[in-house]
């Protein structure tokens, strides 16, 4: 879900993230959320907060399920 309003500024694959979503929310404050297994949002998506914008997973280098 994301953290708080803003716009979606990345949404794809990124190195070691794996499936990433990032949010700008506005003065100079972004939230990655990375390790994704599906994502729910596309760049330059405006969402609100408590929205779901992916689902957790362990893409990228991780070892299981987590964000």
């Amino acid at each position: 879900q994301a953290a708080n309003d803003g716009k979606v500024v990345y949404a794809d694959e990124l190195g070691i993230y794996g499936n990433c979503v990032i949010i700008d929310h506005g003065l100079g404050l972004q939230t990655l959320y990375g390790h994704l297994s599906r994502l729910g949002v596309q760049a330059d998506e405006t969402v609100e907060k408590g929205q779901i914008i992916a689902h957790t997973g362990a893409s990228g280098l991780a070892v299981g399920d987590h964000l």
